[in-house]
């Protein structure tokens, strides 16, 4: 009586703990009792390589034998995670204000900064970084410096909230000149009497278009 060994089937799975997903499944034909001829381990190191991390491999790396169970495939899960490293990433948001309109009196314009940094965690294998929140900062508000003659549109610039990747901003103040009076006498020494008033009227610093020649 002569008995052959029946066919048998082990199936090694290769399976990525952090996307849940089986990287590969690794199906291996032969007899009950036979020698596989096959270890994880070339397949794990190759899998290292690529930034994964073993995690547990239920083959323990051994040399892979067919069982003799006809009811079961012979199964075996290696699992793995992703190597990760810390990253970070800088921004700097400004927002710059300027002044007109008020000739050679305009002030200089302010320029407010804020700067921020983020950290994040880099996926070795997708190369994708995971970023943390970063906490919102603020530009302060600007008083809007005072000219004599002028008024300004603006009384000051407000304080505003600012987010990473914002984009830089400008905000303008435009000072408009204030309404002026001259007053010409014409004046009698000899009497002590006013012969005469002009009164003009127009803006600062803007020429009146006049003179007491005429």
């Amino acid at each position: 009586v002569t008995y052959k060994a029946n066919a048998q089937v082990i199936k090694v799975n290769f399976i990525d703990d952090t996307t849940g997903e089986t990287l590969n499944s690794k199906s291996l034909d032969g007899v009950s009792d036979e020698d596989a001829n096959y270890n994880t381990k070339a397949d794990i190191n190759n899998y290292e390589k690529q930034h994964y991390v073993l995690v547990s491999d239920s083959s323990d790396g051994q040399d892979l034998i067919f069982d003799h169970d006809d009811q079961a495939t012979q199964s075996y899960d290696v699992h793995f995670t992703h190597d990760t490293n810390p990253d970070s990433r800088q921004d700097t948001v400004t927002r710059t204000i300027t002044y007109t309109g008020a000739g050679n009196k305009t002030p200089s314009a302010v320029t407010q900064s804020v700067h921020f940094t983020q950290a994040g965690t880099k996926d070795l294998v997708t190369g994708k970084t995971k970023w943390n929140d970063v906490a919102d900062q603020n530009f302060a508000s600007v008083g809007t410096p005072e000219v004599a003659g002028y008024t300004p549109d603006k009384s000051q610039v407000e304080q505003a909230t600012v987010k990473f990747g914002d984009p830089d901003s400008a905000i303008t103040v435009t000072y408009k000149a204030n309404a002026q009076v001259i007053k010409v006498n014409f004046i009698d020494d000899i009497t002590g009497k006013h012969i005469y008033r002009n009164t003009l009227d127009g803006e600062r610093e803007s020429a009146a278009k006049y003179n007491s020649k005429v």
